[in-house]
């Protein structure tokens, strides 16, 4: 019987080529992809967490109006969300090249006004659609007991 030809050729994977360098957006660094997603999350938890979690609900709930009014917008706190994580991180996670000190804490915050309402829609979104483990008191749960 005669051997099947892939158990006599030796196979050689073949080595990709090389990519050309182009201003697309597959050959920019992804560390500032990264970056810009950190920022992204620590903007929309703050919000979260300044807003609406159960577990700071003592906090947020005594909030005058005003700061009540102001703390439930997200792209509002977003700005300042950004901000001052900028100001904050600026040396451990500088998000723009080239662009440094206050020029890169308001271009942050600015950006924050976008991508916080964004992310913390789709977070509120997802934690709805999570549920809760525990019954509603009065809730149709309670019912079927």
């Amino acid at each position: 019987m005669a051997a099947s030809p892939t158990e006599n050729a030796s196979f050689k994977l073949a080595r990709p080529k090389k990519l050309k360098q182009t201003g697309s957006i597959e050959n920019r660094n992804p560390e500032k992809m990264e970056t810009l997603l950190i920022y992204a999350l620590l903007t929309s938890s703050a919000f979260y967490l300044g807003s609406r979690a159960v577990v700071t609900r003592a906090i947020w709930s005594h909030y005058p109006r005003w700061l009540a009014t102001f703390m439930d917008c997200a792209a509002c706190s977003g700005a300042w969300y950004g901000a001052g994580f900028a100001w904050l991180l600026r040396d451990t996670l500088p998000l723009y090249p080239g662009i440094r000190g206050i020029f890169a804490i308001l271009l942050t915050s600015l950006c924050s006004i976008v991508w916080t309402p964004i992310v913390s829609g789709y977070m509120q979104a997802g934690f709805e659609r999570l549920g809760s483990a525990v019954p509603d008191e009065g809730g149709a749960d309670d019912d079927q007991r």
